[in-house]
């Protein structure tokens, strides 16, 4: 029972966590930690990681899905499958089913960012000589 406890993806997600802090900010630790709290551990926290199917991990990211949270939701299969690397390689699980999932999961749209035409560029360049704010930002959009 207690080896059960030890093995589940909660408890295995924070030793995880723990192991690689010392590597991140303390805000991208707080990020990961919470977004699992969040969004996995009520889903399959508590669950032996090695008993945990596709399907499971599946249904827990498709609800982050549908909420539109896709970025988001990309990168937590991600660290989710990171998890489950960890648990191969201390011996607590032979599979992670993680990456297979993309293909099941809807992908962020790209966003184009917006530039000047030609035509335009006169205009803004204008606009930017008569610009009272800071110096700092003026020259360094000159220099752009």
């Amino acid at each position: 029972q207690q080896m059960s406890l030890q093995n589940t993806f909660e408890a295995i997600a924070r030793e995880w966590h723990q192991s690689k802090a010392d590597r991140w900010s303390l805000r991208y630790r707080d990020e990961i930690i919470d977004t699992f709290e969040k969004d996995i551990f009520p889903y399959i926290g508590k669950r032996p990681i090695a008993e945990i199917k596709p399907m499971e991990l599946l249904e827990a990211l498709r609800k982050m899905e549908k909420r539109g949270a896709l970025e988001k939701m990309r990168k937590v299969r991600q660290r989710c499958g990171e998890v489950f690397r960890y648990a191969i390689v201390t011996g607590r699980a032979d599979y992670n089913p993680a990456p297979d999932l993309a293909s099941a999961l809807a992908t962020p749209k790209k966003v184009h960012f917006p530039f000047l035409t030609a035509n335009e560029l006169p205009h803004f360049l204008n606009d930017l000589a008569g610009y009272t704010g800071s110096i700092i930002t003026k020259t360094a959009t000159q220099i752009i």
